[in-house]
């Protein structure tokens, strides 16, 4: 939930072709986006730009762990990743 399925197909191959593209899909539909599928998005984004642009991945995980609530489904992947980009 929170991703309308017109977005699927090309959100699958933006994942695909790269964080570059990745992040440009994101900034183009994130705004059709909801938690919980947003948060989840976001921490793929976070993990796929680590190695290219540490400084984004760490600012986008923190308005993650910022906005997500510790019932949320996504919470333990968030605290997974946390000791990552914190």
């Amino acid at each position: 939930p929170g991703m309308p399925s017109q977005l699927d197909q090309s959100f699958r191959a933006a994942k695909e072709n790269g964080p570059a593209a990745y992040r440009a899909w994101f900034n183009t539909y994130g705004r059709q986006l909801a938690d919980p599928r947003k948060a989840w998005i976001e921490l793929e984004l976070c993990v796929a730009l680590a190695r290219e642009n540490p400084a984004e991945a760490k600012r986008i995980f923190a308005g993650v762990k910022g906005r997500l609530p510790p019932a949320s489904p996504v919470w333990p992947k968030m605290k997974e990743l946390e000791k990552t980009f914190e």
